[in-house]
Order: structure tokens, then sequence, then C-alpha cells
């Protein structure tokens, strides 16, 4: 009986402190047609793909990107990304909240009708 008591001790242990990261990853990838094969119009669509990648990885609660790849396929700018709950390595932190982004007022902020998204 000791036995038994001791292995579901140890393995209730072992299961515990060998516990997966919580990271959440999601690899998100957007294709946006060119107007023409021009420089600007180039410039353009990677604007838009990025834009979209960063709002849809947001919407998931992934803040930090990295660059996976980027093609031009077919007249179309194909961007891929992986996004995570976690930065990277190296990677500058962003402030705690948007409000501590905010240079302050001259206000004492009680006039305010919105906030900041």
């Amino acid at each position: 009986m000791k036995r038994i008591i001791r292995l579901l001790v140890g393995c209730t242990a072992v299961l515990t402190l060998a516990s997966p990261a919580a990271a959440r990853v999601a690899a998100i990838e957007t294709t946006v047609p060119l107007a023409d094969d021009s420089e600007p119009a180039m410039h353009a669509a990677v604007e838009e793909a990025l834009s979209t990648l960063a709002l849809g990885a947001q919407a998931m609660g992934l803040p930090h990107l990295h660059l996976l790849g980027a093609a031009i396929v077919d007249h179309a700018v194909v961007i891929r990304v992986l996004a995570t709950d976690t930065p990277a390595a190296g990677e500058p932190s962003a402030p705690a909240s948007p409000d501590e982004s905010v240079p302050p007022s001259k206000d004492d902020g009680s006039s305010r009708t919105g906030a900041w998204l």
C-alpha cells in the first residue's frame, strides 16, 4: 500500500512540475491582391496585409508577431506570421496598459468621454 501511495505522490509531483507552458501560438497568413505591378501598389498591399494580420492576432489575444515569410504569388502579396502571447527573447516590452503610452494631458482627466484603445 505504501508503494502505491509513493507512486501516486511521485507521479503527481512529476506531472505538476513538468506541465507544458501555457503559451498560445498561431500561424496566420493573409493574401492581398496587387492593383498593378508598381512599387506604390506593392507597398500599399504589404501595409494592408500587415494591418490585417496585426488586427487578427490582437483579436485572438496574441500581440507578438514574428515574420515567417512574404512572397508575391499570382499578382498578390502573401505574408505569413507566427503570433504568440509571449515576447521573444530580446523583444522590447510594451507598456503594461494603454494609458501608460498616452502622454499626460493638461486637464485632470475627468472630462474624458472615451477610452484609449
